[in-house]
């Protein structure tokens, strides 16, 4: 009896010795390290320039969809005394080109793009730092080289005229405005809309009354 319980407390002692050996080994086993975390990587400044690019043409392309086109250009000259070529009217405190002949303005439009030529209804915002239409003159006549920063209305005009003196002298065959006279609606509208929104020479009109047709009939109906 005292043997089989000698054997018992033996058997015991060695699995109570294996359990604390396999204990110890566990605790002195090092834990796996966490897999590292890269961190997010900077944007580049490549990236950054596109993005700021991509926002500005955007604004760029809504701005162009609205009808408005607006370019920084610089014109230059041998002298002052070359004459320019442009007729311009003052519409509240800035210059609006009415008309283009021949001279140093029309030989740089030959070469420009036709997003940048200056033609009736071009704006002029600014030239060389001048935005007031009396300094703008000024800048004209006597410097050589003119960094001019210009807008251009190039969508479909669409204005409600009620009267029958129109003040307009239009060739019927095109349908072309040749001039505009300052005492009629038309005058009267340029006068009153947004500077650059002006009926000039030059422009074609398109539809009467909704009509494309038969406008001149429009016309004279109108003014009964």
């Amino acid at each position: 009896m005292k043997k089989d319980e000698a054997a018992a407390k033996e058997s015991e002692d060695r699995q109570a010795a294996k359990l604390a050996e396999a204990i110890a080994k566990a605790d002195n086993q090092a834990a796996p390290a966490p897999a590292p975390i890269e961190p997010a990587e900077p944007m580049k400044e490549e990236k950054l320039e596109e993005k700021l690019e991509d926002k500005a043409m955007e604004q760029k392309l809504v701005q162009e969809e609205k009808g408005w086109r607006r370019r920084d250009i610089v014109i230059t000259r041998a002298s002052s005394a070359e004459k320019l070529g442009i007729d311009v009217v003052v519409q509240k405190s800035v210059l609006v080109v009415t008309s283009v002949g021949a001279g140093i303005v029309d030989e740089w439009n030959k070469k420009a793009e036709d997003g940048s030529k200056i033609g009736p209804g071009t704006v002029l915002e600014r030239v060389n730092g001048a935005t007031e239409s009396s300094a703008t003159i000024t800048n004209f006549s006597k410097d050589c080289k003119l960094e001019c920063s210009v807008k251009r209305y190039m969508g479909t005009i669409t204005a409600t005229f009620e009267g029958k003196d129109l003040g307009l002298d239009l060739d019927t065959s095109t349908m072309i405005v040749k001039s505009v006279l300052t005492n009629g609606l038309l005058g009267r509208y340029n006068d009153s809309c947004e500077v650059g929104l002006e009926i000039l020479s030059g422009d074609r009109m398109l539809h009467v009354n909704g009509k494309t047709e038969s406008l001149v009939k429009e016309l004279r109906d109108g003014r009964r």
